[in-house]
């Protein structure tokens, strides 16, 4: 007869002693049976207490043995294989979740890092510590809410305090064309932009936007006292030349005018001439050195006038 397993399993009729007739068969049975289990099961290298760790995991309906069928569990744990609902060791992995956390590292005693990352050199990288802490070696990973964090917020915060005491805030300016302009000791103020053709102009103590004046014209501002002549400095240029002192004449350098005191006179000077025809006046033009020539006073160059 064949045997029954793995297919189905035979069932078996207990046999009473000296009641029941034991034949051949009852033993044949029990022994395809045991063949059968042990075929199923497998024997030497096949057997289900060896492993090999090889193979290429496949997704069968059935197997011939149970090492088989262990055989491609054992190469689908090592190798790894689509869609497994495990992590490879090989890589490659991709964790997707539902309603359950992905992957939970938690510490049950001691300090042991929860996960760590090496580089070839087998130098630490990326790591989560025991407390949960991100660091890249031994030092903490800088992140919202870090220690670490708060720290540099704390310090910046005290940086911006002392630096914005002595500085002059950007919301001063309001506009394109704003000028900040001082007024009064470590105070200042916005003055916007002018209008087009306006120039920057001081009243009083403070700047503002004027209408530019007509430049054709001499400001009446250029004379500041009696007697000031307005004298032209180059072309289209003039200034102020204030009025000279007493008995000081205007004269000429040749390139500009200017008020000079005289060293030299022409006084007249009238004699009387006698002579046996007749008599005449005699007018003598003089050039000396002083205002008031005494009389008969005459030098080289004197210029006679006689008229009769």
């Amino acid at each position: 007869m064949t045997a029954s397993y793995p297919s189905s399993i035979r069932p078996f009729v207990p046999r009473v002693d000296l009641v029941d007739t034991v034949i051949a068969d009852n033993v044949n049975s029990l022994q395809e049976e045991v063949k059968a289990l042990e075929t199923v099961l497998g024997a030497g290298a096949q057997s289900p207490l060896a492993s090999t760790w090889s193979g290429t995991f496949t997704q069968p309906v059935t197997w011939s043995t149970v090492y088989d069928r262990l055989a491609n569990i054992e190469a689908g744990l090592v190798n790894g294989f689509s869609s497994a609902p495990y992590v490879y060791t090989s890589g490659g992995s991709t964790v997707t979740t539902t309603n359950n956390k992905g992957l939970v590292l938690r510490v049950g005693s001691g300090s042991i890092n929860l996960f760590e990352t090496y580089a070839t050199g087998n130098v630490l990288g990326f790591n989560i510590d025991y407390t949960g802490t991100p660091k890249v070696g031994s030092a903490n990973v800088l992140y919202v809410g870090s220690s670490e964090y708060a720290a540099i917020l704390s310090s910046i915060s005290t940086n911006n305090s002392a630096l914005s005491s002595g500085k002059i805030n950007l919301s001063t300016v309001t506009a394109a064309g704003d000028i900040i302009v001082g007024s009064g000791n470590a105070a200042v103020t916005r003055l916007g932009i002018g209008t087009s053709g306006q120039y920057l102009s001081v009243s009083g103590s403070s700047l503002v936007w004027a209408s530019a004046l007509d430049a054709t014209k001499i400001p009446l501002s250029t004379v500041s006292a009696a007697g000031d002549l307005i004298l032209g400095t180059a072309s289209g240029v003039v200034g102020r030349l204030a009025i000279g002192t007493n008995g000081q004449v205007l004269t000429s350098n040749g390139t500009t005018a200017s008020w000079v005191s005289p060293t030299v006179y022409l006084p007249a000077v009238n004699a009387a001439v006698t002579t046996a025809s007749t008599s005449a006046g005699v007018l003598r033009n003089v050039w000396v050195n002083t205002a008031t020539p005494t009389s008969g006073q005459g030098i080289d160059g004197d210029i006679w006038v006689v008229y009769i």
